[in-house]
């Protein structure tokens, strides 16, 4: 027997199968979501938590790299500090003036008549007997870190021009190394490594044009926590000295 569809049942279950998204489902896309704002969350903590550790440790190698700067500082001022001492012992026995812990004024022991570059037997002398001392503590261990080189400069008093004076007061400083070099001495290389000259023309006036005329010899020490450098031999013959005053 032929039954007909059920057509009214059909539509009741239809109607029964909701159109929205189910309450299961939507908590389990809530979920998700969840779980993916906490994994974002726990990503950039942990990066946070990484770059506050990197700055840290950075933050700890510049404080010790500071540290040890500070430490080295102080010991190169120690080091200089007693080299000076010894200087100046040195220099005050040879009844001169030691100035500003670089500067070796040799007053009335190097003076010159005006417009002349020579020095006297006994001013000669003065130089000579100097120079050993200062090549020893020049060359001693703390002095090796520290002592570059020593400048010997001459100066002009005002009379003349500044071209004529830049001339005399050059020619000054270099009878200076006649001095020390002529006649060749067992200790010329440690001199002409360790010695230089510069001559300054008329200024660093002092208030007498008389005391003006001289030489003074300036320790240079190397800038602070620079790394020494050996310093460079001078090669050749030494020669002779051919100044010739005006």
């Amino acid at each position: 027997m032929f039954n007909p569809p059920n057509l009214r049942r059909r539509s009741a279950d239809e109607a029964e199968k909701p159109f929205w998204i189910s309450y299961a489902d939507l908590m389990t896309a809530l979920m998700v979501l969840f779980l993916v704002v906490m994994l974002a969350s726990l990503a950039a903590l942990v990066q946070s938590v990484r770059s506050a550790a990197e700055i840290n440790k950075k933050n700890e190698q510049q404080a010790k790299e500071l540290q040890t700067l500070k430490a080295q500082s102080a010991e190169y001022e120690d080091v200089r500090n007693r080299v000076k001492e010894e200087i100046q012992k040195v220099v005050k026995a040879h009844n001169l003036k030691f100035r500003r812990g670089s500067i070796i004024d040799f007053g009335t022991r190097a003076q010159f008549a005006q417009g002349s570059d020579e020095l006297s037997d006994s001013q000669q002398a003065a130089i000579r007997d100097l120079a050993p001392e200062l090549i020893e503590k020049a060359n001693s261990r703390d002095g090796l870190k520290v002592v570059e080189r020593i400048i010997v400069e001459g100066f002009a008093s005002p009379e003349g021009t500044y071209l004529g004076n830049l001339d005399l007061s050059a020619r000054r400083s270099q009878r200076v190394m006649c001095a020390l070099l002529d006649p060749p001495r067992s200790d010329s290389g440690e001199i002409r490594k360790l010695f230089a000259t510069a001559g300054a023309s008329s200024s660093s006036l002092k208030k007498n044009r008389v005391k003006s005329r001289r030489i003074e010899m300036r320790i240079e020490y190397y800038p602070e926590l620079q790394r020494p450098v050996p310093r460079a031999a001078v090669t050749g013959p030494v020669g002779t000295c051919a100044l010739e005053s005006e």
